[in-house]
């Protein structure tokens, strides 16, 4: 009798035949030392994870590709199609050595119609058809014992797509072989792995990582304190690192892999830039800044900025202290509904000012300042029913009002945050930079 043995070598699936004669196998069930395994899989090992699934719902999580699991499936049989007749299988269940007749069959099999039997590209159903190169003897092996010890399904024959990227590099810690490519100038057997190291490698960026320190300055100085590495020069000149007891320490990727595996890659730019950096600059966009808001005059911003001209002083023509406008900002609409102005700093008489001006009609607002405007020409008017201002004059009860005058709803927004604030601080008058010569 013929038993198979599926086992995984290096990166691809084997599997291995068992010839034992029938009298020992019988014995062996009487006595007890041959029992039936109590869980039996309905798909071969490297399909463990996928068991149960069919074909057409694996397709559903697919992206581009290029061939569908049933294509795979089914060229696949069309290859051990030659295999699948009474005859074949008597006689592989039989031999003595059945992988020698395999090989043996499939290059009598595969001869001739490489010679003088051409592909047929016309074919209705091209995926039946045999492919025109001769297919690997030990892979071929494979799936047809996958085949017919699986009760002959189709889905026994699919790729096992769904394992790739996830092994674990923590299995390989006892031959000491560095993972991933190998170095183009040294070759496979330059380095160590750093899987048993990377304890050491987690601790080092913990005790050296600060605000602004690199990622490169970090592993320079674990090299040095952590695993007493030193710096050599090549005879071409350039500097490289090695151990006196030869040692083994992370190269740079290395130890960058390590540290973003166990802190994430946000974890690790939050603790070189700060959070105010990493929150204006690198964080993922979790939504519109309004998304909160539905209706006009719901949530108002407030924030002043500074003009660059300097008006002049009543009295003389000296110049006067610098002018600062307030201006709010409604937050759905991003329309600026009051305008309020102080002079020499923020104070908290240019927030107030700002909400008289929200209040009082347009056309009164004209005369104060000269002008001839009306509700057409500055549209929106009133006060929100949710106020944020900053941390500075903007907080005090003087520049928010008292009683029904104030906001029901007061929102302080962290100091140097300007995302806080991003309605209206985005509105603020900006000043374009030019590179180049000057002129």
């Amino acid at each position: 009798m013929t038993f198979a043995w599926f086992a995984r070598q290096k990166h691809e699936w084997r599997v291995h035949l068992i010839r034992l004669p029938r009298d020992n196998v019988e014995a062996a069930l009487r006595t007890g030392r041959l029992i039936e395994s109590p869980t039996q899989s309905s798909v071969p090992p490297w399909l463990k994870a996928i068991e149960g699934v069919s074909i057409d719902e694996l397709e559903t999580g697919r992206i581009e590709s290029v061939k569908s699991y049933r294509e795979y499936a089914q060229s696949r049989l069309a290859t051990i199609t030659p295999f699948l007749n009474p005859e074949f299988e008597l006689a592989f269940d039989g031999a003595a050595r059945p992988e020698r007749l395999f090989k043996k069959t499939l290059a009598a099999v595969w001869e001739p119609q490489r010679d003088d039997n051409p592909p047929d590209t016309t074919a209705e159903s091209p995926e039946l058809t045999q492919p025109h190169n001769p297919p690997n003897a030990l892979r071929t092996l494979l799936w047809y014992c996958a085949f017919r010890l699986f009760g002959c399904q189709i889905e026994s024959l699919i790729p096992a797509f769904s394992g790739i990227g996830n092994w674990s590099r923590e299995k390989w810690v006892g031959d000491g072989k560095r993972l991933g490519r190998p170095n183009k100038s040294s070759g496979s057997l330059h380095g160590h792995s750093a899987v048993a190291i990377a304890d050491r490698i987690q601790n080092a960026y913990v005790r050296n990582v600060d605000l602004g320190k690199t990622m490169v300055a970090i592993h320079e100085k674990a090299l040095r304190d952590e695993f007493g590495c030193k710096v050599q020069t090549l005879s071409n000149g350039r500097k490289s690192w090695f151990h006196p007891e030869g040692l083994a320490f992370p190269t740079y990727q290395q130890f960058r892999y390590w540290v973003l595996k166990t802190f994430s890659l946000e974890d690790v730019q939050r603790n070189r830039w700060g959070d105010a950096r990493f929150r204006s600059r690198m964080a993922a966009t979790v939504g519109s800044f309004s998304q909160d808001s539905a209706n006009y005059l719901e949530t108002a911003e407030a924030d002043v900025y500074y003009i660059p001209e300097l008006p002049r002083q009543v009295l003389s023509r000296e110049p006067a202290p610098a002018l600062l406008v307030c201006r709010l900002t409604d937050m759905v609409t991003g329309n600026i509904f009051g305008v309020g102005f102080s002079s020499g700093g923020e104070k908290a008489e240019a927030y107030s000012l700002a909400q008289f001006c929200a209040v009082v009609p347009r056309n009164l607002m004209g005369r104060i300042f000269g002008i001839h405007l009306t509700d057409d020409d500055w549209v929106g008017r009133g006060l929100p029913s949710r106020g944020i201002y900053d941390r500075g004059a903007g907080s005090s009860p003087k520049a928010n009002g008292v009683g029904q005058a104030a906001s029901p709803i007061k929102e302080l927004a962290p100091s140097w945050s300007g995302q806080s604030k991003a309605t209206v601080e985005s509105s603020h008058p900006r000043h374009t930079n030019l590179e180049g010569e000057p002129t």
